[in-house]
C-alpha cells in the first residue's frame, strides 16, 4: 500500500488505518513515545524488543488474562515467540520464512518453530486436539484462513488474537476480510485496542476474541 493511501487512511500519525485517535490519556501518551524510541533502534540498530508487537493494551489484557500453564498457538513467529516462551508452558508457532525462523529459533529454549508454507501453514493446527489451546494468535500469512482453523481448537474462554485488523481497508485484503469474519462468527466476543506497538511509528489495531460457551456473540 503506498504512503498516499496510508496518509488518506490516517488522519494524523496518530490514528489508526480506521481513522481511530490514539491519545486518549498520559498512558498512551507514554504508549507512543516508547514506541517511537523503539522504532527508531528497530531501524538504526536492528534492535527488537523481545515482547507481542501489539497494541500495548491488548498485551495488557492478555497478561491479566492468561497465567504461566497457558498453551499458545501461533501462525507468525517473532518476538511474541520469545515473549510466550519465557512465560507460557506450552508454544506451537508456524513461520514461512526461512531465514526469520532460523533467527526466531535461536532466541528460544522451548517453543515448538515450524517452517510451512501453503496449505500446511494453515492447517499444522489440526494436529492439535479440539479445545486445545488457551490463546491462539494469527499475526502471520492467510490471517482469514488461519482464522477459521483456530476456531475448533481454541478452548471455551479461550482467546483468539487477531493483530493489524484496521489495515486493507481499501484494498478489502486478506486483514479486511479477517476483519468481517470475526464480526460474522457465532460464539466470539470480539474486544477492540487501539493502541501502541514496540517498534512502530503509528498506532494500529489490534482484536482479541474470547470463545464463548453459549454460542453467541457479541461486541466488548
Amino acid at each position: 500500500m503506498s504512503n498516499h493511501v496510508n496518509a488518506v487512511l490516517r488522519p494524523s500519525r496518530f490514528h489508526t488505518e480506521k481513522g481511530q485517535f490514539a491519545i486518549r490519556g498520559p498512558r498512551d501518551a507514554a504508549d507512543a513515545a516508547h514506541s517511537l524510541i523503539t522504532a527508531v533502534l528497530r531501524v538504526g540498530l536492528g534492535y527488537l524488543v523481545p515482547k507481542p508487537w501489539i497494541a500495548s493494551n491488548a498485551f495488557d489484557y492478555l497478561r491479566a488474562r492468561l497465567g504461566s500453564s497457558t498453551r499458545v498457538f501461533e501462525w507468525g513467529a517473532g518476538m511474541s515467540t520469545v515473549w510466550y516462551d519465557r512465560n507460557f508452558a506450552e508454544v506451537h508457532s508456524v513461520e514461512d520464512d526461512p531465514e526469520w525462523h532460523r533467527r526466531v529459533q535461536r532466541e528460544v529454549a522451548r517453543a515448538n518453530l515450524y517452517l510451512l508454507r501453503g496449505r500446511q501453514y494453515v492447517e499444522k493446527i489440526y494436529e492439535f486436539p479440539a479445545g486445545y489451546f488457551d490463546l491462539i494468535s494469527a499475526d502471520g500469512r492467510q490471517r482469514c484462513q488461519c482464522c477459521k482453523a483456530a476456531l475448533s481448537r481454541l478452548r471455551t474462554g479461550g482467546l483468539l488474537l487477531v493483530d493489524n485488523t484496521d489495515k486493507d481497508r481499501t484494498t478489502r485484503g486478506d486483514m479486511y476480510q479477517t476483519d468481517q469474519l470475526l464480526l460474522s462468527t457465532p460464539g466470539l466476543e470480539v474486544r477492540r485496542f487501539v493502541g501502541w506497538a514496540p517498534g512502530s511509528f503509528a498506532p494500529q489495531e489490534t482484536t482479541v476474541c474470547t470463545r464463548l460457551p453459549n454460542g453467541g456473540w457479541r461486541i466488548g
